[in-house]
């Protein structure tokens, strides 16, 4: 079972902490056995609780195989490091929580394939840099951390500019009546309108 395979990675990552009951980092069903923190729906994992625990270490690196998982909440423990990649591959996920804890970095761009997120909790940690569009239409706390306040990085070449630019006249010019006559006036660019000379 590769949940139980990626439930053992992530205990080892831990230093194989005591608080884990039940759990091993050499065999046993996590469903089958009840481990601390774990529910299942028959065979799978669907949630991973383990807040407040004193936790410390990594989250492990293998946790791409745990996709029915739709409750993570590892918050109020010592995690450290960044967030693995594979986190971004569990695709069930709605609920996450990372609050309280002492991760560093960025919060992945590819966490916009977790497509059923809606909350999100990382708050309080050592994050940088900015938060990516597709976490801003989610429920998403984020206080306590240290985002960049600056203008986000620019987007890469042959990327539509995103603001819009105005008219070749520029505000508060009264040069005279502006070509192209009538019209709402709303549109810029190429091709606003013909001039008659």
């Amino acid at each position: 079972m590769r949940t139980a395979s990626a439930l053992r990675v992530m205990f080892s990552s831990l230093n194989s902490p005591s608080q884990l009951a039940k759990w091993s980092s050499n065999g046993g069903d996590p469903c089958g056995e009840s481990w601390q923190g774990i529910t299942c729906k028959g065979s799978r994992v669907t949630e991973i609780e383990l807040s407040g625990l004193r936790l410390t270490g990594s989250m492990g690196y293998q946790l791409t195989s745990l996709t029915s998982v739709v409750n993570l909440n590892l918050a109020g423990n010592g995690f450290n490091g960044g967030i693995p990649y594979s986190i971004s591959l569990m695709i069930s996920l709605k609920y996450l929580d990372f609050s309280l804890n002492s991760l560093t970095g960025d919060l992945p761009e590819s966490f916009s394939s977790l497509s059923s997120i809606t909350t999100m909790n990382v708050a309080n940690n050592h994050f940088t840099g900015w938060i990516p569009e597709s976490l801003k239409n989610i429920n998403l706390q984020k206080d306590g951390n240290s985002w960049s306040s600056g203008p986000a990085p620019p987007p890469p070449p042959g990327t539509p500019p995103v603001s819009r630019t105005p008219p070749k006249h520029k505000s508060g010019g009264n040069d005279g009546p502006s070509g192209g006559g009538g019209g709402s006036g709303g549109k810029s660019g190429i091709g606003g309108g013909g001039i008659a000379e």
